[in-house]
């Protein structure tokens, strides 16, 4: 008995055409009349991601397309609007203002994505930045069932920030799960200041993961997220650059206040070009479950407070129970870390990975292969870049690598070790 392609189930048949570009779907949809229902399955389409950067490239014309046609199964929209020349804004807000228009009332969405907008570099015409906010405030308020919104990079005014926040609260603040505003604002606002955006926050009351910039970081927001996300929010990671406002006070009471309601919450800091042991101490209070931490010191002449050992000692003391990866770049540094970098090794009994940039010495290195041998440290995964060295001191560092590297193939263990002269030298 011969098989026929009418004999294969719908189920199957949805799962070569979800294998297929759109242009395939389309082309085998013009098939049968069975293989053209299986085109317009809903499950094929939930997922879109449109690149409008560049109009020359016919995606506006195929997101326009897509949402007068499919725009009803859409669940998850990406858009990737990076970049664009002054002139390109107009034709961006335009093709946006239309996108958003054809899925009004047809399209709701699970996840909306549009990352980088970065409109204090590019958006220069108020007009078109104007037009372009209330488009999407329009769209954002017709969305009942958003569970992820993600705007960061966009570097908005405080004021236009406000606006789309509202209007995703409106209707989707009891659904958002995870809300990603890093960098949403410009960042020289101190956004920690304004009661609007405590007031917005307070409206997101289902937050499991929630990603922000330090310059809105306060007092009053910890005790609005111990308030609305009790037993629910589990990670937050907070981002900050030296330009951004950073030396407001937030009292460690407030983060055992979030803690006691949401006894599974892990935080993440990012920290970039902050250097002052003084100002990474006034951020990092010991109540904060602080479980990954990353530190880029950046390139500066002056070191005045730099203190990394003393930062290190401080993060090795009250962090020792919670952490779980630390990512340390001091290229530019003069203070000899590596006793220090030792102790937090050894200390941090939850510690899986390292990533460490910074002026070595070679037997460091080696002490720590050993003790991962030993099993005296659990290192999931260990990334280092040695600065400083010479050619010579490269190849010691390579011949180090490969006495142990059998044991590491072995084991499974991902652990990685070059200099900066290695890499200058690619």
């Amino acid at each position: 008995m011969e098989a026929s392609w009418e004999q294969v189930p719908n189920i199957v048949l949805v799962q070569v055409f979800s294998r297929l570009s759109d242009s395939d779907r389309l082309s085998a949809s013009l098939v049968c009349q069975k293989w053209r229902q299986i085109f317009r399955y809903p499950s094929l389409w939930r997922t879109r991601c449109f690149d409008i950067s560049r109009g020359h490239t016919g995606e506006d014309a195929r997101a326009i397309a897509f949402a007068r046609s499919l725009g009803p199964c859409l669940k998850q929209l990406y858009v990737i609007l990076n970049h664009p020349t002054y002139i390109g804004c107009r034709r961006a807000q335009k093709t946006m203002t239309s996108l958003l228009s054809r899925l009004y009332g047809k399209a709701q969405l699970a996840e909306f994505v549009m990352p980088h907008l970065e409109m204090d570099r590019f958006w220069k015409y108020d007009s078109v930045r104007d037009r372009l906010f209330r488009s999407l405030a329009r769209f954002l308020r017709g969305q009942r069932r958003l569970r992820a919104f993600d705007m960061s990079g966009a570097s908005v005014m405080p004021s236009e920030g406000y606006l789309l926040l509202a209007a995703v609260a409106k209707n989707s603040g009891a659904t958002v799960r995870d809300l990603n505003i890093e960098e949403y604002f410009r960042p020289r606002h101190p956004v920690f200041l304004s009661e609007t955006f405590n007031e917005l926050m307070g409206q997101f009351s289902n937050l499991h993961k929630l990603s922000i910039s330090y310059n809105c970081m306060s007092d009053e927001l910890l005790a609005s997220l111990a308030s609305t996300c009790a037993g629910r929010l589990s990670h937050v990671t907070v981002r900050c650059y030296k330009t951004e406002p950073h030396h407001q006070k937030i009292y460690g009471q407030q983060w055992k206040n979030l803690c006691r309601v949401c006894p599974k919450l892990k935080v993440k800091y990012c920290l970039e070009r902050i250097r002052a042991y003084s100002e990474i101490k006034l951020m990092l209070v010991p109540e904060i479950p602080l479980y990954h931490l990353q530190i880029w010191a950046g390139y500066e002449s002056s070191q005045i407070d730099w203190r990394v050992c003393d930062t290190i000692d401080y993060i090795t003391t009250n962090f020792c129970d919670t952490l779980e990866h630390v990512s340390l770049e001091y290229d530019e540094s003069t203070e000899f870390i590596d006793d220090r970098l030792l102790a937090l090794v050894s200390r941090c009994r939850h510690l899986e990975h390292m990533d460490v940039n910074a002026v070595l010495q070679l037997a460091t290195v080696d002490t720590l292969l050993n003790q991962q041998k030993e099993y005296k440290i659990g290192l999931l995964g260990c990334h280092i870049v040695v600065c400083g060295l010479t050619e010579h001191g490269t190849e010691r560092l390579s011949d180090i690598m490969q006495q142990h590297q059998e044991w590491l193939d072995e084991r499974g263990v991902d652990f990685r070790c070059t200099s900066d002269h290695a890499l200058h030298h690619q």
